[in-house]
């Protein structure tokens, strides 16, 4: 019986000699900064799903492959990396996912950003590492923008006809400033105006201080009379100039205001 004791034991210690070393044959894959649900495979063969880490698998080298998370649209790969497990060893994965983007506008030749950093003009083929996350937008000299999320564009095709901007708006009647050249022309009209009832106001007291003068029999009237002719004839002068001055600003405004 003792015979057989020694074997046994020899044997029990040779399998608790081995177990440390067939768990050692095991890797293990630690998948960052990926959306969770996406199918991991290792030499086409589905293992899991991200979200789950770490994922384990026997030592060796594998074909990684990860599901794009845009695997519905056209010309959409896969993410794919030859990887090696070794001994107990954590690999650490983080995939760079790439999308395809085919942009024409009407007109052509537009700028087309993402997130304000220019990326080329249309007609454009663009290969980005943006795949949901950004805004895309579209300009032009002299035509209204166009921007769309990445994450609400469902294919890798985008063509956008662009809207010219209206010469009204080029030249500020939508911006507000219409409206104040509009104000300035009423207060060069007004003033216009005002300055030409002056000057019929100053010519009837001239001739009206003149007309005195004539009559007057007084020389010392006489000469008040005459003083103040003068001066209401300089005053009609100055206000003279002034509403010919306004005229002519009036005019040109109202001439502008008619080109827009």
């Amino acid at each position: 019986m003792k015979r057989f004791i020694k074997p046994a034991i020899y044997s029990v210690m040779i399998l608790l000699l081995m177990l440390p070393s067939a768990h050692a044959q095991t890797g293990f894959l630690k998948i960052e900064n990926v959306q969770p649900g996406l199918k991991v495979s290792l030499n086409d063969s589905a293992i899991a799903e991200t979200g789950i880490s770490p994922l384990q698998a026997p030592i060796g080298k594998y074909r990684l492959s990860i599901t794009h998370p845009l695997k519905g649209i056209w010309r959409i790969n896969d993410y794919v990396e030859d990887i090696v497990l070794d001994d107990g060893d954590t690999l650490l994965i983080t995939p760079l996912f790439e999308r395809q983007l085919i942009v024409r506008s009407n007109p052509f030749n537009a700028d087309v950003m993402i997130d304000k950093e220019l990326i080329g003009t249309t007609p454009l083929y663009h290969t980005t590492t943006r795949i949901d996350s950004g805004i895309l937008s579209i300009s032009k000299e002299e035509y209204i923008p166009f921007s769309i999320p990445l994450s609400e564009l469902t294919g890798n095709h985008l063509d956008v006809r662009l809207k010219e901007v209206m010469k009204s708006d080029l030249n500020g009647r939508g911006n507000g400033n219409y409206f104040w050249q509009r104000k300035g022309t009423l207060a060069a009209l007004i003033f216009t105006i005002g300055a030409g009832v002056t000057t019929v106001y100053f010519n009837g007291k001239a001739e009206e201080s003149y007309d005195k003068y004539l009559v007057a029999g007084d020389p010392t009237k006489m000469d008040q009379y005459f003083k103040d002719a003068e001066r209401y004839d300089k005053y009609s002068h100055i206000s003279l100039g002034v509403f010919e001055a306004g005229f002519v600003i009036s005019l040109y405004s109202l001439l502008k205001a008619g080109e827009k």
